[in-house]
């Protein structure tokens, strides 16, 4: 990458806009930012915990001077790295952020890139939110320009608090039935729990960072694991978004191998 820029992965937990002062488009916008003539546009905060851990991660140049702000009411102050990871093309930043009753937004800047995040607020715990948390095996950046070999990824995941459901439920799975003319016997059966997430109304972009949590190797909704076989559904509303989808949670609720044994 340009040793002199930095990018921000859209799996970090927070959502950045990528202000490179062009005309306006998905990837350069803020959700306050966003207008448009003939659809009504909401306000949208990510929330989170007292006490929550959040890790950012920026991907580097090698010779980039990365700088992470944070901004709030009183001021603002810069923010110190963790850790440094140094690869033969680029460097991965990594800051923890362990998070008190507050509002801020973070830039993150180099000497040829501006990000800018989407306002925070951490607030006191509150059942009404969901807890979504994804992270991936793969090695290195290759997935979502995200490295998720640190210690620190590790022990920090992705994850995102969000007020949502998983109302509606469905079972899943697949039979084997062998029809001996009069008789049908069941061979082999295993069955799988569906459920339905529906998200509240959130901007265009945050509906995507949910969608790219469901795309990794692991993704977790209140602690379990669930895989979407499927793309998420993005419904729009005026200017907003809702997220829809179908999770498998991960492990079967039972195998039936009747006289075939397993195999």
């Amino acid at each position: 990458m340009d040793t002199l820029k930095i990018i921000l992965s859209k799996a970090n937990s927070i959502r950045f806009a990528h202000k490179n002062g062009l005309m306006a488009t998905f990837d350069n916008r803020l959700s306050s930012e966003e207008s448009w003539f003939n659809k009504p546009t909401g306000l949208f905060e990510h929330t989170f915990f007292k006490d929550d851990i959040v890790l950012i991660q920026i991907k580097a140049g090698l010779t980039a001077t990365v700088v992470l702000t944070k901004y709030e009411d009183s001021g603002s102050s810069i923010l110190t790295a963790t850790t440094i990871n140094t690869y033969t093309d680029f460097k991965i930043y990594e800051y923890v952020i362990i998070l008190k009753v507050e509002q801020f937004y973070l830039d993150a800047t180099s000497e040829e890139s501006t990000w800018r995040s989407e306002c925070i607020n951490a607030i006191l715990e509150d059942d009404k939110y969901m807890l979504l948390q994804w992270s991936n095996n793969d090695p290195l950046t290759d997935s979502f320009e995200f490295d998720y070999t640190t210690t620190l990824s590790d022990t920090y995941v992705n994850f995102m608090r969000i007020r949502g459901q998983m109302l509606n439920y469905a079972p899943k799975g697949d039979s084997n039935i062998y029809d001996n003319q009069n008789e049908k016997v069941k061979l082999k059966s295993i069955i799988y729990r569906m459920l339905t997430f529906d998200s509240e109304v959130i901007p265009r972009q945050v509906a995507e960072v949910i969608v790219i949590a469901m795309q990794h190797d692991l993704f977790l909704a209140n602690e379990v694991g669930y895989i979407s076989e499927d793309l998420p559904e993005v419904n729009i509303m005026g200017g907003m978004a809702q997220v829809k989808a179908e999770l498998t949670l991960i492990d079967s609720l039972g195998l039936n191998t009747h006289d075939i044994g397993y195999s």
